[in-house]
């Protein structure tokens, strides 16, 4: 009685051993695995208290919503495929960061420093914009319909062909010499 117990439980713990762990074998033949890179530098970004910064960190695929990065220095930083939705980067360093592609929609990027940022695709529909440094910075194809842009410098923007400008608020924007 005792062996047939003793097998039982070397048996449990045996299959719960060789069970399928999340993203390594496909339950189904000819299922892709997916797996989700996330930047290598995102548990010592996380682990500072804000101002946080990062100089060249990669946080790709990040998730920080809902984040308050308020001053972050966060110059070169790749943040391509990044959560931001509801964060907070106003007065935010992000000079020549990587926003690839980035859902900016509705972020407060309020006099954040944006100068010569890649923003290829990006979602800035209802992004606060407000003073922000945009000099020199890539928005092809970005959206950025409702974005409130009062006192953005948007000197030598470009390119943005296809950008939807369609902004909520333009007043005060200086545009000279962008390439659209």
């Amino acid at each position: 009685m005792l062996r047939c117990i003793l097998f039982s439980i070397f048996a449990l713990i045996l299959l719960t051993a060789c069970e399928n762990p999340a993203n390594t074998q496909p339950d189904k033949p000819g299922t892709p695995i997916v797996t989700y890179y996330v930047g290598k530098d995102l548990d010592q970004f996380l682990g500072q208290s804000n101002p946080k910064a990062c100089v060249r960190c990669d946080l790709a695929n990040a998730n920080l919503t809902g984040f308050d990065l308020t001053y972050s220095n966060l110059i070169l930083a790749d943040l391509s495929g990044a959560a931001l939705s509801g964060a907070n980067l106003s007065d935010a360093d992000l000079a020549s960061a990587n926003l690839a592609g980035v859902n900016l929609a509705g972020v407060n990027l309020s006099r954040a420093n944006l100068s010569s940022a890649d923003l290829p695709r990006a979602k800035l529909d209802f992004t606060r914009l407000s003073g922000a440094n945009l000099t020199g910075a890539n928005l092809a194809m970005a959206n950025l319909a409702g974005a409130n842009l009062y006192g953005a410098d948007l000197t030598g923007v470009g390119p943005c062909r296809g950008a939807n400008y369609l902004v909520q608020t333009c007043q005060g924007q200086t545009w000279q010499g962008s390439i659209c």
